[in-house]
């Protein structure tokens, strides 16, 4: 079976190919962005319906989407709580003129941030490369943003 050249197929794309001054590399982004699907269909979980059961993850891909749904979770509680705790600040400087109370908690949660993400980085290291990284660095990340939103609500400095 001949197999029918680009010109055969679509005169005005050839045309366009040989026109182009990377007609080769199109080509080369073509072929990668076709094994890049065929890779994602390789690693996408056989039984996709299927609810992900986090009481009890089966695989590293199942523990990680796990991991990461509680570091979402953790952090649009964070996010709730903040216009709550902006307010207050805000309430402390009311009559001031100054705003010290509000500047002082957005240095601490941005100096928190910086923290917070460092210290999983490092915390995730430990499996480096591996599979288990990113489980690690959302577990971390779940794990400290939990502890911050208690810290916010006490007020107490652990």
């Amino acid at each position: 079976m001949a197999r029918a050249s680009s010109e055969q197929v679509d005169p005005l794309v050839s045309e366009k190919m040989r026109q182009s001054k990377y007609p080769k590399r199109a080509g080369e982004r073509m072929r990668a962005s076709a094994a890049l699907v065929a890779i994602l269909l390789l690693v996408m979980p056989a039984h996709a319906d299927e609810a992900l059961n986090c009481k009890d993850p089966q695989d590293q891909s199942s523990m990680t989407q796990c991991a990461a749904q509680d570091f979402e979770k953790a952090d649009k509680a964070l996010n709730q709580i903040w216009p709550k705790l902006k307010a207050d600040a805000q309430g402390n400087d009311e009559g001031t003129g100054k705003t010290e109370y509000v500047d002082a908690l957005l240095a601490s949660q941005r100096a928190w941030l910086v923290f917070r993400d460092a210290e999983c980085a490092w915390q995730a290291m430990e499996m480096h490369g591996g599979s288990g990284e990113p489980m690690l660095l959302y577990g971390c990340q779940a794990r400290l943003t939990q502890q911050r939103i208690k810290q916010l609500q006490t007020g107490a400095s652990e």
